[in-house]
């Protein structure tokens, strides 16, 4: 034994021969120490330092086996929490139900509080009322969201809920009464928010639609896409409103002038490169002369001096142009509001007293329809 007693707290300690004495308990690598003075004055700091003669030491907290790594002993209630999982991390410590702690499987809960990694391999950041119970799923952080389907990922926000897998989502604008739920899988939703792609490097930014592919590792590799940019340089800004349905078969969107798009049945356009289609022979008078849709030049002829009275519209909007060429010998006569034709296949010529129109031998005739007047107009003649 030693040959005195030793100070308060210290302990006896052999030396492994037999011969005790006198030691005051520590660990050898760490060094305690304790602040409560400002700003530690209320609340004092104790804190635990690794020691050492380098100048880097890095700290390892190692559970034995499957155990896991916790900031507080599970105990069944509020306080402790239930167990937590096998190969789990955390560190979250305030809860208000004994099953707020990561009691998934290799999850991991970092902080914040009520949060809940009940998943297989879950994660959450931080945040408040988030739970992540779908395997390998991910909240980030905001309130009340639970990542629910395999594989789901949600970064923060409030009030969504992923419950199919492989999905991403964000939900803005949410003082609580707007939360949603998602079941569709495979699904990225940003609700309540407005989606910017932006730049500040002088480069607009395309959205992309690549074609199908089904080939694992590097991507695009060759892929093609088509997509939307925005110009370079912009007057104003402008949001297009879409119609509220589908269209009829032909239909194109127009603009109102105030960024609300509707579908409209377009005219005829104006070709800049006419098609030529030649007719057969006209033998006699020709009364509501049907044309195809496919050409702007129509060179006709005939057996003998004609009249024709009128084009059949049916398929002719408003504003499209035709140019009639006589390839014959015969005079071919263009009558003005003839009754031998509909009215609305008639000819409006100008004029207080319009005249007919005689096309000799190759001579042509530029005719636009007005569906105001609902009659062929002339445009040239020569």
């Amino acid at each position: 034994l030693p040959n005195a007693d030793g100070t308060s707290g210290q302990v006896l300690r052999t030396d492994g021969a037999g011969n005790l004495s006198w030691a005051t308990t520590s660990l050898q690598y760490f060094t305690e120490a304790r602040n409560n003075t400002a700003p530690n004055a209320t609340v004092p700091v104790h804190q635990f330092a690794a020691s050492g003669t380098e100048t880097n030491i890095d700290l390892a907290l190692t559970p034995k086996g499957t155990g896991a790594l916790t900031a507080q002993m599970a105990d069944g209630t509020i306080a402790g929490g239930n167990k937590r999982g096998q190969y789990s991390l955390d560190l979250q410590r305030f809860r208000n139900a004994a099953t707020q702690v990561g009691s998934g499987d290799y999850s991991t809960l970092v902080g914040g509080a009520r949060n809940t990694t009940s998943g297989y391999g879950s994660s959450i950041i931080g945040g408040a009322n988030n739970t992540a119970s779908g395997g390998f799923s991910v909240v980030a952080g905001g309130e009340d969201n639970t990542a629910g389907g395999d594989h789901s990922a949600i970064p923060g926000g409030r009030g969504l809920t992923l419950s199919g897998q492989g999905s991403f989502g964000f939900l803005g604008g949410n003082s609580g009464a707007n939360n949603m739920t998602i079941t569709t899988t495979n699904t990225s939703v940003f609700g309540n928010t407005d989606l910017w792609l932006a730049n500040n490097d002088n480069t607009p930014r395309s959205l992309r639609f690549y074609e199908q592919y089904n080939t694992a590792g590097a991507f695009p590799s060759g892929t093609n896409f088509v997509g939307f940019r925005a110009p370079n340089s912009i007057a104003a800004d402008v949001t297009w409103t879409l119609p509220n349905a589908d269209g009829t078969n032909g239909q194109v969107l127009q603009t109102n002038g105030s960024g609300t798009l509707s579908w409209t049945t377009p005219g005829s356009p104006v070709l800049t490169k006419y098609q030529t289609e030649t007719t057969g022979s006209f033998g006699a008078d020709v009364n509501n002369y049907a044309i195809s849709t496919a050409a702007t030049h129509y060179r006709i002829s005939a057996t003998s001096a004609i009249n024709l009275t009128g084009i059949d519209a049916t398929a002719s909007g408003d504003g499209r142009m035709i140019i009639l060429t006589n390839v014959s010998t015969f005079a071919i006569t263009l009558k003005h509001q003839d009754a031998g034709s509909l009215s609305q296949n008639r000819f409006l010529f100008p004029g207080p007293s319009p005249a007919d129109i005689v096309l000799a031998a190759n001579g042509s005739v530029t005719l636009i329809y007005d569906t105001t007047s609902g009659a062929w107009r002339l445009l040239s003649n020569n």
